[in-house]
This record gives structure tokens, sequence and C-alpha cells, in this order.
């Protein structure tokens, strides 16, 4: 007799701990249970009706997806939920597979009894009411067509959205999933079509998905990604019809679609620009398309020339890059260079002008053209593109031993975004050993300045933490810590003090965690807990953190959730 229980695998680490503890509240709300021999999918009621997927081999699980919009730590509570439902059930543990497997549920034995005649009038009765059985059928059974007829599907899956929308027209993130299911099982037909050489048909039904979603994609929750996935699917298999199919006409008719949808500003301004764009200018760069391309792209820089606002500008780069690209491969290369000295004002193509100098050799005009741009991105306040200009200076006065730039560069970089280290390494590599002292004394100062300059109460200063790291300073670093008086410093930075302070990290551990406890809240009682076992793992400080427990729980008697969460600690 062969039993779930013992081949299911080990489940426990997939998930949080609060999610394990959470879970035991959803075991009986398992629901509409579907078993196999390996594996299971039911319906979990939890603040909506969520569907679970659990399929596993005899070492670890092939799937383990739930509809619920959990994106956190490991799976989600009632995915545990059903696991945990799973050990539970003994008639499921008890019944031997193969007997499993024959027998059949009651529901399927009573069709298989029906007659034709009896079967087809349920189904009218029942479809009448029913959109999404509807769906199903035209999906499944709608008669092929050798021609193209978007409409068609569109009509298709415009039922398919319309069945699931409230009454205010929007589709909630639970019955997206629902949505996605049927417009999958299209996809599938779109699909499977092409890989019979239909390709009008798979067409038609890819182009109606994308056309209908453009429609209702600001009326749906689509948070999870399931139907803007379909969606860049549908492109794909528009081009890979365009590429299998050997029909002139079709490829004509292909790219004039592609041609009108780009017309549309609706797929850039709702994220699914992305497989469109890389299907029409590929196809489009090629003849007989370029011509056309070539005027779409013009039309679209005339119309986002002027614009001042930040949409118009990507545009307008966004195009001309394109411009640019189609230029290359038509070998126009006088016509592609005027295009990038016109607009050197953009930094994608000022990135263009400056590589083609270091390709030359040409470093003094390179690092003239950066410095332009790095003036440009200033005024305009684009910090990011400042930024990556000066990551570019950096590298080239490094390649080129320029020292005295470099030195001043990289203090500069790090001073400004002393967050990242390696500029401040950079930094200490241009400095003589014997003149570093006095120059970590004048960063160091620089700092704690503007530490002062800059908040009106205590602050902690991450930057100079960072460098009394690096430098081993470990009493600048304790007293910071100490200077804190906050829990979570202390928990990020006790590990590199632990050696030298362990005494003075234990009372430090003590006062921030009084003062944390004050708060009420399961996460903050979990966080204490935490902050506990790292207090305990201190030298001489397992005493103390078991002591300051039992203190915790008689200040905080009446607190049943801290009660629970700290109880077991230290046992």
């Amino acid at each position: 007799m062969t039993k779930a229980k013992k081949t299911l695998p080990l489940y426990e680490h997939l998930f949080s701990a609060q999610s394990l503890k959470r879970a035991y509240e959803y075991v009986d709300y398992v629901e509409n249970v579907q078993f196999s021999q390996n594996g299971i999918s039911c319906k979990v009621e939890g603040s909506y009706p969520y569907k679970v997927k659990i399929a596993w081999n005899d070492n670890d699980y092939t799937e383990l997806s739930c509809t619920c919009p959990y994106d956190y730590e490991g799976y989600c509570k009632h995915i545990a939920a059903v696991l945990m439902y799973i050990e539970e059930e003994e008639e499921f543990l008890e019944i031997p597979t193969a007997t499993k497997k024959q027998k059949k549920p009651e529901w399927r034995q009573i069709i298989e009894k029906l007659s034709k005649e009896e079967l087809q009038a349920f189904l009218i009765e029942y479809a009448t009411d029913d959109e999404s059985l509807i769906n199903t059928i035209m999906i499944k059974y709608a008669t092929p067509i050798d021609r193209v007829d978007i409409q068609k599907y569109k009509k298709i899956v415009n039922n398919i959205f319309s069945s699931a929308s409230d009454d205010f027209g929007f589709i909630h993130y639970q019955d997206v999933y629902g949505v996605s299911h049927l417009i999958s099982n299209l996809s599938d037909k779109a699909i499977s079509t092409r890989k019979k050489a239909k390709f009008e048909e798979s067409f038609s039904i890819s182009a109606a998905m994308c056309e209908v979603y453009i429609d209702y994609i600001q009326n749906l929750d689509d948070s999870s990604g399931w139907i803007g996935g379909l969606i860049y699917d549908a492109f794909r298999n528009i081009e890979n019809v365009f590429h299998e199919c050997k029909n002139e006409t079709l490829e004509n008719l292909v790219f004039e679609w592609l041609s009108k949808q780009m017309k549309n500003p609706d797929y850039s301004d709702y994220g699914c620009d992305e497989g469109l764009e890389s299907i029409y200018f590929e196809l489009g760069s090629n003849s007989p398309y370029t011509e056309s391309t070539s005027r779409f792209i013009d039309e679209q820089l005339s119309q986002y020339e002027k614009g001042t606002d930040w949409s118009s500008k990507y545009r307008y780069n966004k195009f001309l890059m394109h411009k640019l690209a189609l230029l290359e491969k038509q070998e126009k290369t006088e016509e592609a260079q005027l295009l990038i000295e016109e607009n050197l004002q953009l930094s994608d193509i000022r990135k263009i002008k400056v590589n083609q100098l270091l390709e030359q050799k040409d470093f003094f005009k390179a690092i003239a053209c950066i410095k332009e741009g790095i003036g440009i991105s200033e005024q305009e306040n684009l910090a990011g593109v400042t930024r990556n200009w000066n990551n570019l200076l950096l590298q080239i006065y490094q390649e080129q031993n320029m020292q005295y730039e470099l030195h001043y560069l990289a203090r500069s970089m790090f001073l400004n975004h002393s967050e990242s280290m390696e500029y401040y390494r950079i930094y200490k590599r241009t400095v003589e050993k014997a003149k570093w002292s006095a120059e970590l004394a004048s960063i160091i100062d620089e700092l704690k300045k503007r530490r002062k300059t800059n908040a009106w109460h205590y602050h902690f200063s991450y930057d100079l933490a960072n460098i009394y790291i690096e430098e081993k300073m470990w009493g600048e670093l304790f007293i910071e810590v100490k200077d804190a008086n906050d829990i979570s410093v202390t928990s990020r930075y006790a590990k590199y003090l632990q050696d030298g302070f362990s005494p003075q990290l234990i009372d430090i551990y003590r006062d921030s965690i009084v003062k944390y406890a004050q708060r009420t809240g399961r996460n903050i009682y979990e966080d204490t807990k935490k902050y506990l076992k790292e207090m305990s793992k201190l030298k001489n400080g397992l005493f103390a953190a078991k002591v300051l427990k039992e203190e915790l729980l008689n200040t905080y008697k009446n607190r049943p959730a801290m009660k629970e969460i700290l109880s077991p600690l230290f046992r």
C-alpha cells in the first residue's frame, strides 16, 4: 500500500515562521480537493477563494502555486495549509495509490452515463446563463478559419474580459486568475494552430488578444503580471507566424497590423511596448519595410521633438536611437553621423560620440565631451546621468594613469555617494601612504560637519561607520553605535564589535531592547526575540538575555502575543 505521507518531501524550510503559524488557521478551509498519486489541486478560503496546486516526486516539490498575491519570504500560508491538510487527511493516506487512480469521481460517472442528446441539452441550457462555459466552448471548439479574421477572436476575448468585470467594468485581482486561465487556453490554441501551419488563424488569435487587452488594461488589476505575460507571448507568436508562414500576403498583413499597433500610445503608457517594438523594428529594418519604418520613425520624431515633458523627451530619444540603428543597417554612415552631431544634448547620443572618440584614442576630446555632458545633466537635474558620466571619467582617468584628476574626482564622488566604498578605495589609492592619515582625518571631519549641519537631532552616520570598518577603527565605531542608542544600529554592527566590546554591547542591547519593546505588535515581538538571541550570543550574554526576557514578560503581563513569542526562548 503506497501512502502519500511516505513520499511527501519535507516542506517546513520552504516557509517563513509567520507563514507556518498562520497556516494552521487555514487547514479547515481547504475545499474542492482533487488528489492524484503525487499531487493535489484545491481551493483555500481566505480573503478570497484561492486556488492551490502542489505536485511532488520522491525528493522534492515540482509545483507549488497559489493565486494569492503573497510575494514575501518563502511560499504563502495557503500552500503551507494544504501541505498540513495532506498530512492530516487519513482517508487519502490510507487508500492504495492504484485503487485511487482507478476510482472516478461521481460527477464524471454521471456524465459518462448521459446520452448524447441529454448532454447536448444540458450544455445548451447552462451555457445560456454561463459566460465562462460559452467562452470555453468557443475557445476549444470554434470552427477553424483559413483567413485572417481578428474580429472573430476579439469577440471571444471581449466576452472573457467582460464576463469577469464588475458593475463598474473593473476586473479585480481575484478574478484575473480566471481570465488568465481562459486566455492561456486561447494562447495555447494560437501556438498549436501555428504548429499545424494554420498561420492565419494563429495570427488572428494572438492579434485579438493584444488588441482587447490594451483596451481593458486600465480597468483590471494585473499586479501578478499573468495577463501581461500572455500578451508578451502573443507578440512572440506573431513574430513566429511571420517567419514561418512563407506567405508574402500574410507577412504584409502582419507588418501592417504591427504598424497600426505602434501608433497606439497605450502600449507604451502601460508598459506593453517592449515585445511590440522589438518585433516591429526587427522586421521593419529589412526590405521591403524599411521605407515604411523610416517614415513612421520620422513621424514620431516630429511629434515629440518639441515636447518638454519627461514622456516626450523619453520617446524622442527612443525613436532617435531606432533611427540610428536603421541608418547603420542601411550603411548610411554619413547620415547617421550627422544625426549624432545634431543631437549631442541627449546623453544616449553623446555616449555614442564619446565611444567613437575613445575608439580613436582621442582621450582629451572624449573627456571634454563627457564634461559637456555633465554640464547638461546637472542643468537638467539628472543625477543618475551625471553619476554615469563621472563613472566613465573615473574609468578613463584610471586607464590613462591621470592621478591628479583621479584623486579629486574619486574624493568628490565618495563625498556625494558615500554609500559606495569603491570610490573611497580609488581615492585612497591616489594618496601616498605617508599622507594618508591627514587625508583620512580630513574626510572624516567633512562627514562629521555634514551630519551636524544636516540634522536637527542625533543622526547615525552610516558613511562614517563604513570608513571605520574599512580602516578597522573599532573604538570610533563603538562610540557611534553607543551614541545612536538604536537597536537596529546595534544589531547591524555588533558583529564587528563583539570581540573587543562584548560587555559594553550587552548593556547597549539591554537599553535598546527595553526601549524598543515599549511598542506593540507581533512584528515588534518577533524582532525583540531576534535581538534577545543576538544578545545571548555575546560573551557572557546568555544570562543577561534570559534575565531581560523574564523582565519583559513580567512588565507586560497583559500582552498575550508577546508571551506566546518570547516564552519558548532559551528553554
